[in-house]
């Protein structure tokens, strides 16, 4: 059996991660349309979960703060630390352009999703029966929702 690469969009996953860091409102919009799971690198779900959390506290986003909230994450050092999240403040990501990249994200973590689920089927490990509500299923949002409130300072 041919075993294709996953689909992934890391370039789409560290845009939504710069202009996170960089922008209150997109900050907001990846929280509030992604999950942890969405992201496939471990460091970049980390950061994800960490600005997640931030955003339902409502308080800023901004790499110190991401970083203090992951200090003694070996996935998180592994990829470079602080210095790692320095530099994807300097992609040329578009805060306008942060409901394309989180609709991108989303879309290939979908796509493993259902390429998962082939692979379980071609396996004999799953039904079809048990496949097709899981692939007609919307995707489930775990993630926090927050309210637009003021922002504590």
């Amino acid at each position: 059996m041919i075993d294709y690469a996953d689909p992934i969009a890391q370039s789409a996953e560290e845009d939504c991660l710069a202009v996170a860091l960089l922008n209150r409102a997109a900050a907001r919009i990846v929280a509030q349309g992604l999950i942890p799971g969405d992201f496939y690198r471990p460091a970049h779900r980390e950061v994800f979960e960490r600005i997640q959390e931030l955003v339902t506290q409502h308080r800023d986003v901004d790499p110190l703060l991401v970083a203090e909230g992951l200090n003694g994450s070996k996935t998180f050092t592994g990829a470079g630390g602080l210095k790692w999240l320095h530099s994807l403040m300097v992609l040329p990501a578009y805060a306008g352009n942060v409901r394309e990249y989180v609709r991108v994200v989303a879309e290939q973590a979908r796509a493993r999703e259902a390429k998962q689920i082939a692979r379980r089927l071609l396996e004999g490990d799953m039904t079809v029966d048990e496949a097709e509500p899981l692939l007609k299923r919307p995707r489930a949002r775990k993630g926090p929702r927050t309210e637009a409130k003021p922002w504590k300072l």
